[in-house]
């Protein structure tokens, strides 16, 4: 699982070991929610991060209005807040 993905688990639920040495996770709707939430912010970040790296003014021009594009339809499809 990618780092990013397991820190964040780590901060949205109470994480344990069992006995047999397997992760144990205690999670309610409130847990999950915020775990959806910090997911959909970072692919947010990294979309809104991405948008500012070239400069040729045409194509960064399409470029940046597709990324803009594609962070209206996250917020929007997952409606979470920024």
């Amino acid at each position: 699982m990618n780092e990013r993905i397991t820190a964040i688990m780590q901060k949205c639920f109470d994480i344990s070991i069992d006995q047999r040495g397997r992760e144990e996770c205690t999670a309610d709707y409130t847990n999950i929610q915020m775990f959806v939430q910090l997911i959909v912010q970072e692919c947010l970040k990294d979309i809104e991060t991405a948008a500012y790296h070239d400069s040729w003014e045409d194509w960064e021009y399409g470029y940046n209005s597709g990324l803009r594009k594609a962070k209206e339809l996250i917020v929007n499809h997952f409606g979470v807040e920024e």
